[in-house]
C-alpha cells in the first residue's frame, strides 16, 4: 500500500495505491472518488441499534 497527503491543510486527501488483495476500511461519507477497476464491499457496522445493545448487555451483566 502506497499513500500521499494532498491539499493540506485546508482540504487534506489521502491518495492511496493498493496492491492485489488489500483491502482499506472508509467511514460513511469519507470516501470521494475510486478507480473504476475497484470493487467496494459495503456494510452496517455499529450504529445506534448495536450500541443500544451493547449498552443494555453490559447494564445486565
Amino acid at each position: 500500500m502506497k499513500y500521499e497527503i494532498r491539499y493540506k491543510p485546508s482540504f487534506a486527501a489521502i491518495f492511496i495505491t493498493l496492491n492485489p488483495g488489500e483491502s482499506i476500511t472508509a467511514e460513511a461519507g469519507a470516501m470521494t472518488s475510486m478507480d473504476g477497476k475497484l470493487s467496494m464491499k459495503t456494510e452496517f457496522s455499529g450504529g445506534l441499534f448495536s450500541g443500544l445493545l451493547k449498552k443494555f448487555w453490559f447494564f445486565r451483566t
